[in-house]
């Protein structure tokens, strides 16, 4: 610091603590030291142990006594200590002076700065790169089969959760896992969820969850301890994985979840090959399913809002667009069953949307100039829906809806500003619904045992429509699938 002489001084004593342990990183070395103490405290204790007079034990002894100087009398023992009790005399000391700091002393901020980041270092927390590889270890060392090339540095988990996976004869539980037990029994499953991929594997019983198996909530003490190695495949083996935008999931009620898999493994064996449809039953192990319906509900939220998330985040990473979450909205509520559905958009200019690869499935097309070119349907992926919104005067908006599907027709219809998000969520949910699952038999079977959440269900009527019309259009041959991943995008020409 320079003051108003010129002459360069230290500064408060806030200024010298912040320069030697944030900004100089002065004690970071400690970090290491502390990182390695159970295992350097068990390999002294080992040695110690041995005993003998020509032994490590004898030799620290002698050493210890060697000093005429009584106050130089310090053993290995206490020496090892003393780093470990370096860093919390600063904070004491530290402590002791901000209690008697103004609180609008211009120190006190900078010496609380100081305190929170040497308390961090005595922590001794790995840093996320640190953290982010060894979950990649310990999963790949736990699980058979699992991908060598899901393993990488720019990858991130974010989450997983066990389920009861129980297949039937076309795919569904009618009435929902919790109240079916499927003809050949349920498969113990757990669904690890990355930034990218969803990877599902196979338990091997329901006594453990995968989490306790790939032993995720040990991380910093198999840093600490050199445990690495021990790891070992306790049963859990891969049994697919799945790019997150192939990926629709829905809240089916109760303990039960509904996942459809745009492009389901292949090259699995017996019932987890194929399948698209999965009806799955969230448990906490070793609980059976729905043993404490609270805490299961919860980490059955957690973990959907996750991958929602996720798939939201997906395609910011290439910077062409940012993500926006809306409110909650109810689509429909019949026999004391309500739907209710949250959309999370992607906005884009209209440029750096046609220049994605793999579009998402609906797009909302915002045409303030009403002379914009139409948005072009997919030829292998989305968008499967385009949602064309031209604002009007008097807050109205004119509302068009075309599909890529030759069983579908055009709708278009004029409605008042204030009624758009909710008709956009009922149309996502109904357009959406026979894309999807692709087969007759399967739809209805779904809206038959429809719970609250299942964003499969049946929309809400037309409510605030001021005029509306369909338009007849030619068939199209087209049959795919579709997520309720959404695009927004404006044109300006």
């Amino acid at each position: 610091m320079v003051g108003p002489n010129g002459y360069k001084y230290v500064g408060g004593i806030g200024d010298v603590c912040l320069k030697h342990f944030r900004d100089m990183r002065a004690f970071d070395c400690y970090k290491v030291y502390y990182s390695k103490r159970e295992e350097a405290q068990a390999i002294f204790e080992e040695e110690v142990g041995k005993g003998g007079k020509a032994g490590f034990s004898a030799y620290i002894e002698r050493v210890k006594y060697s000093s005429a100087d009584i106050r130089n009398r310090i053993g290995l023992r206490e020496l090892l200590a003393e780093p470990i009790q370096r860093l919390p005399r600063y904070t004491m000391m530290w402590q002791n002076m901000i209690k008697e700091m103004d609180v609008s002393h211009p120190q006190r901020a900078k010496l609380l700065e100081a305190e929170r980041v040497a308390s961090k270092i005595a922590q001794c927390e790995s840093d996320d790169q640190t953290k982010r590889a060894t979950t990649m270890y310990c999963l790949e060392r736990t699980i058979e089969g699992f991908p060598p090339g899901l393993i990488s540095n720019g990858r991130r988990f974010v989450d997983c959760i066990d389920v009861e996976d129980i297949p039937t004869d076309i795919g569904v539980a009618g009435g929902g896992t919790g109240s079916s037990s499927g003809a050949l029994g349920a498969l113990h499953c757990t669904l690890f969820l990355f930034d990218d991929r969803l990877i599902i594997v196979k338990r091997p019983n329901g006594a453990s969850s995968g989490r306790a198996l790939a032993r995720l909530d040990e991380i910093e003490k198999l840093l600490r301890t050199n445990g690495l190695n021990s790891l070992k495949k306790g049963g859990m083996s891969c049994k697919g994985v799945v790019d997150v935008l192939d990926v629709t999931a829905t809240d089916a009620g109760n303990s039960d979840m509904h996942i459809y898999l745009e492009a389901p493994p292949q090259d699995q064996t017996d019932r987890w090959n194929g399948r698209p449809f999965r009806a799955y039953g969230v448990v906490l192990p070793p609980a059976p399913l729905n043993l404490d319906p609270t805490a299961t509900r919860a980490a059955k939220k957690r973990f959907l809002e996750n991958l929602w998330t996720v798939q939201a985040m997906y395609r910011v990473k290439n910077g062409r667009c940012v993500a926006v979450r809306s409110e909650e909205k109810e689509l429909d509520n019949r026999a004391g069953r309500a739907t209710h559905a949250t959309a999370f958009y992607n906005i884009y200019q209209r440029t750096p949307y046609l220049g994605e690869v793999k579009k998402p499935k609906v797009v909302i097309h915002v045409d303030p100039s009403k002379e914009a070119d139409k948005i072009p349907f997919g030829i292998v992926g989305g968008p499967f829906v385009v949602i064309r919104l031209q604002p009007m005067e008097g807050g109205l908006c004119r509302y068009n809806v075309t599909c890529n599907s030759p069983d579908e027709e055009e709708e278009e219809h004029i409605l008042h500003l204030e009624v758009v998000p909710g008709r956009i969520m009922q149309t996502t949910s109904t357009r959406s619904r026979a894309a999807v699952f692709g087969i007759d038999v399967l739809s209805r079977t779904l809206m038959g045992g429809s719970k609250s959440g299942d964003v499969f269900s049946f929309g809400g009527g037309n409510s605030g429509t001021v005029s509306g019309t369909k338009k007849s259009r030619g068939a199209m041959s087209r049959t795919s699938t579709q997520t309720m991943s959404t695009a927004l995008t404006e044109s300006t020409n």
